[in-house]
Order: structure tokens, then C-alpha cells, then sequence
């Protein structure tokens, strides 16, 4: 499905309204000695006619030859994520797979995945948010961990009640063998 992955940082060239994009990080489908560039159709077809219109708000997609090239910018971050696909891509799966490359690129701890991942699995990338994702993940251990924590705490609990039952035995006990005691030595005292 999907050819390639790019993320571009970009400057604004005042004069023209072009964009001038240099590649910071991309991954393709093959990767290797004898490998072709997946992006070439990209660079030399689709980035060079970007302008300055657009914005983050929009996706510019076009199909160059049998590919589908689609371009999402972020201002704030001056990037350009750049997908070259095979197939026609749903709003929706677009909408997810720039996200997730997103998170890839400016959050790669917290998600702990590369562009390659997306490459190889896309369909883990276009259906879900992967931070939300791993967020849920996360908080379905910590849920997992607080219950056997509490289920523990209750087997203590039941263990001290049976302490608690056995020391006021011994304690009862201890008291009948002192008065014992004492009677017993009353008789074996010498007056």
C-alpha cells in the first residue's frame, strides 16, 4: 500500500511563494544496496509546485503517474510530511497516518516506532492514534498491577484477622496458665 514516508523541513522563498524542502527523515519500501529512491517522482513532480497556500489545515494529494502523493504541512514545526502511496487513501486513514507520523517524528520515545514500522504495517497506523493507543496500553498495566496490589493486600488482611484470632487464643491461654501457676504455687509453698 503505502511507497514511502518523507518528512521535510521547508523555508518559504519570499520572491517565488515556493517552498524549498530538504528531506530530514524518510523510509521506503525497499531499502538496500540496489534500492531506488520511492520519493524521486515526489520531489521532482509534487514539491516543487507547492506554494505558500497551504497551511495545516489541508492535504494537498495529487497522482502522479499510478502513484498518489499527499503533502500535510506544520507551520509551527516548518515540516512537510510527505506519503507516497499505491492506493487511494481514505480521509480517515490519512487523517490517522499523518498524526501517527507526527508522533513519530517529534515524540519518538513515548511512541517507540519508526517510520520503517509504519512502512512495513501501515494498517497499524492508519485506524488508530498510536500515543492515545499506548497511553491505553499503559493504563490498562498500571489497572493490572493496582488489582493484584489489592488483591494482595486482601489475602494480608485475611491473614492478620487470622492472627488476630490466634494471639487472643495465646493470650487467653497465657492468662489461665498464670492463674494456674499461681495456684499451683500456693500449695507448694512453706509457711
Amino acid at each position: 500500500m503505502l511507497i514511502a514516508i518523507a518528512i521535510y523541513k521547508y523555508e518559504q522563498n519570499n520572491a517565488s511563494n515556493l517552498i524549498n524542502a530538504k528531506p530530514i527523515r524518510f523510509s521506503q519500501r525497499y531499502n538496500g544496496l540496489w534500492a531506488c529512491n520511492d520519493l524521486e517522482n515526489l520531489e521532482m513532480n509534487t514539491l516543487p509546485k507547492i506554494t505558500d497556500k497551504l497551511n495545516s489545515s489541508s492535504i494537498l494529494h495529487t497522482k502522479v503517474n499510478d502513484e498518489f502523493h499527499y503533502i500535510e504541512a506544520h507551520a509551527q514545526e516548518n515540516i512537510l510530511i510527505a506519503v507516497c502511496s499505491k492506493k487511494r487513501l481514505e480521509k480517515s486513514e490519512l487523517f490517522y497516518l499523518f498524526r501517527n507520523v507526527k508522533h513519530i517524528f517529534l515524540k519518538p520515545l513515548s511512541v517507540k516506532a519508526t517510520l520503517d514500522d509504519v512502512i512495513q504495517n501501515p494498517f497499524g497506523y492508519t485506524g488508530k492514534d498510536i500515543l492515545i493507543n499506548k497511553i491505553h496500553q499503559t493504563n490498562a498495566e498500571v489497572i493490572a498491577l493496582t488489582l493484584v496490589a489489592i488483591e494482595k493486600t486482601l489475602e494480608r488482611g485475611e491473614d492478620i484477622e487470622i492472627l488476630r484470632e490466634k494471639s487472643i487464643i495465646l493470650c487467653e491461654n497465657a492468662t489461665l496458665h498464670l492463674k494456674r501457676t499461681k495456684e499451683l504455687n500456693k500449695c507448694c509453698r512453706l509457711s
